[in-house]
């Protein structure tokens, strides 16, 4: 599929931006989001990857913003930004 890692990026955004909006559960709104998505298991696998990475690692996420970033550090409290999943593809979350 052409542009699955991408398609599976907004995915991750949607789902980011859901769980901080609504605090839906972020299974549900996977597999909601999934049924909704026509992406390979590999790509999906890598969205819900992205999306476990932002909520596990959200302070460390949020310290390389503010020192990166400190015009950015008073919208930390948000964590579904572009700027999450920016790091999130450079990071290995091991």
């Amino acid at each position: 599929m052409t542009g699955g890692r991408r398609k599976a990026r907004s995915i991750a955004l949607q789902a980011l931006y859901e769980i901080d909006s609504v605090q839906h559960d972020p299974d549900e709104i996977l597999t909601h989001l999934q049924a909704e998505a026509d992406l390979s298991e590999e790509n999906f696998s890598f969205a819900r990857e992205l999306v476990e990475g932002v909520l596990r690692y959200k302070d460390k996420l949020d310290a390389q913003i503010q020192r990166y970033a400190p015009a950015w550090a008073y919208r930390t409290n948000r964590f579904y930004r572009p700027e999450y999943l920016t790091t999130c593809n450079l990071r290995d979350f091991d």
